[in-house]
């Protein structure tokens, strides 16, 4: 139920966006046949989700994808996989 409703705040906030899109202005419609083509579109659901996602469901982005995230933002070091048993 939360993603359902995430998935409706994503929808809206794709609809601001667009309508107040500079290149959509410029020229007079979306440039863009699919939203998801558009890079301003897929940071806001980047966002949404890491944000509003549980843990399992984010347990589906390939982890390549995360690092990338965080070297683009200059981040360095060594990221460990712990896990913790119960005894």
């Amino acid at each position: 139920m939360k993603n359902q409703a995430t998935n409706k705040k994503i929808q809206a906030k794709l609809t601001r966006l667009c309508k107040t899109c500079e290149l959509k202005k410029e020229k007079g419609e979306c440039p863009f046949s699919n939203k998801l083509e558009c890079t301003d579109c897929n940071l806001i659901i980047t966002e949404m989700v890491l944000n509003n996602y549980s843990s399992w469901d984010l347990q589906g982005i390939p982890i390549n994808a995360i690092v990338k995230g965080l070297q683009a933002h200059k981040f360095t070091g060594e990221l460990r996989q712990t896990k913790v048993v119960m005894i």
